[in-house]
């Protein structure tokens, strides 16, 4: 079928209606520490919110028996699986830029303690995420400190004039 002005006219409705879901969702935050299965949850359900706001136009407008159901129908199946395809194809890729020292975000740690050492265990098992630990900052003595990482203690956090 001919793209129609009534064609264009509910995809502009369908981009902003999802632009504004989006970003109610926060879809379009960070994804690094994210899970995936967030991230394909929010894609779907700002889309099924756009295909509503589609659909609503539609009834009320009395405009739906223009369109063919198949193709409408096509559109929201296929954009669905692209709105998603395409989020977790580019998350593969950043992951894999990250692993290999790109895109990466270097942080420090404020207290060598065990949740501390947990943490940048984590940072140090997942390079996919992309965050480099560059030192730990904690007033305690040393004694008091785990062995583990002490190599990356910088100092302490106290103010300095």
């Amino acid at each position: 079928q001919a793209l129609t002005t009534l064609y264009s006219l509910i995809g502009l409705i369908a981009v902003i209606a999802f632009s504004l879901a989006a970003e109610t969702l926060r879809l379009y935050r960070s994804w690094r520490t994210g899970y995936p299965s967030l991230l394909v949850t929010y894609t779907f359900l700002s889309w099924i919110s756009a295909i509503f706001v589609v659909s609503i136009f539609l009834f009320f407008s009395k405009s739906s028996v223009e369109l063919s159901r198949l193709v409408i129908g096509f559109w929201f199946v296929a954009t669905t699986m692209v709105l998603i395809g395409w989020r977790l194809i580019f998350r593969v890729i950043l992951f894999k830029r990250r692993r290999s020292g790109l895109n990466t975000r270097k942080v420090a740690i404020i207290g060598l303690t065990e949740s501390g050492v947990r943490l940048a265990t984590e940072f140090a098992k997942h390079p996919e995420i992309g965050f480099s630990l560059k030192a730990f900052f904690d007033d305690r003595d040393n004694q008091r400190l785990p062995t583990k990482f002490r190599n990356k203690l910088e100092g302490n956090i106290k103010k300095r004039d």
